[in-house]
């Protein structure tokens, strides 16, 4: 039994490798794809006509990590300093812009530096798995706007319009079907497949009355703080949607012609293509090339598009260095602050 157990583990590490390794090699193509094709000395002059009026680009991106750390802040109870959670979530997306699929990422991150600040992990962890619950609802919602955008606009080919509509009514079915597991536990649904399935059953096990907890929590979240639930949803959706507004910004500025409903259409889906490429670090290649694919079925100038995309990329690094400087004040080796999220995270 336990040798079978070791073998399944040693398959299973050896897929993951082998979808790293492709994903990494598609993020490279694509990379490689958009240097091609991009006309850098134009991009270039195109950015430095933004003058002084470039820094105003941050600020819709500013406004998003305002929003979702107002979404985020509404899952606690009580709610720790709002300020105190921003900086902590600013640290913790910028490791996650890095180090997309490491432990040191994500949740296990922000548990920690809440827990040097005095908030449990009995308290962070369900406001974490709720945060998390949430801010996917509102993306769903999202997705199903944008491919209805994008059939409003009537641009795009035949075939893809006829996509986007599937994405609109495939993000409403999901939307019901989050709440409908939100009500009935979603770690519990997931337990009761693996189950039937008779797929790894004792691996998930001793984590079974942990994770039942975090269903608990949501749907207490969701039944008896209702307002909270919904005020953290609508949160969270502005923050996908003042995304829109940073590219509408920048066409703005650049003096190209840009309807909202293309703004949103083109941003929503740049936020899938990201998800998509969770283990390329800053999906880097695939961002870019997907910005110029996505302006071009909206109707947007491919000049636009390549600029579009490099601007978009220079205010991510700024802000993963300002990120990063926040993390530099939390610990003063990489090492070391590996080595305490990795310990508080088991």
């Amino acid at each position: 039994m336990a040798l079978a157990r070791r073998d399944d583990q040693a398959v299973g590490a050896a897929m993951r490798g082998a979808l790293k390794v492709i994903l990494a090699l598609v993020g490279v193509a694509a990379l490689a794809w958009f240097l091609l094709h991009a006309d850098l000395p134009e991009i270039w002059r195109t950015c430095l006509s933004l003058g002084w009026t470039a820094p105003v680009l941050f600020i819709p991106y500013l406004l998003v990590y305002l929003a979702d750390t107002m979404g985020w802040w509404f899952c606690f109870r009580p709610p720790p300093p709002y300020l105190t959670l921003m900086r902590i979530r600013w640290a913790g997306e910028a490791v996650n812009n890095v180090l997309p699929s490491a432990y040191l990422g994500g949740e296990a991150l922000k548990i920690y530096s809440l827990g040097k600040r005095g908030i449990p992990a009995a308290q962070s962890a369900p406001a974490a798995v709720v945060s998390k619950t949430v801010q996917t609802l509102a993306q769903v919602m999202c997705i199903a706007l944008g491919g209805l955008a994008f059939v409003s606009l009537g641009v795009a080919p035949p075939v893809f319009q006829k996509a986007m509509v599937g994405v609109f009514f495939a993000g409403i079915a999901v939307v019901g079907g989050l709440f409908w597991l939100q009500r009935h536990g979603v770690f519990g649904f997931f337990f009761g497949v693996f189950r039937r399935l008779r797929w790894r059953a004792e691996a998930w096990k001793h984590r079974e009355s942990t994770w039942r907890q975090f269903d608990q929590d949501i749907r207490e979240f969701y039944v008896s703080q209702r307002g909270r639930f919904l005020v953290s949803c609508a949160a969270y959706l502005a923050g996908w949607l003042l995304d829109a507004a940073e590219i509408y910004l920048a066409a703005y500025l650049l003096a190209v012609p840009l309807s909202i409903a293309q703004a949103v259409a083109i941003e929503t889906f740049v936020s899938v293509a990201k998800a998509l490429s969770i283990f390329i670090p800053g999906a880097l290649g695939v961002q870019e090339s997907s910005v110029v694919f996505l302006c071009r079925m909206a109707g947007v100038p491919d000049s636009f598009g390549f600029t579009y995309a490099v601007l978009r990329r220079a205010r991510e690094l700024i802000f993963v260095l300002i990120g990063w400087g926040w993390l530099c004040l939390e610990e003063t080796t990489m090492r070391g602050l590996a080595q305490r999220v990795k310990a508080g995270s088991v």
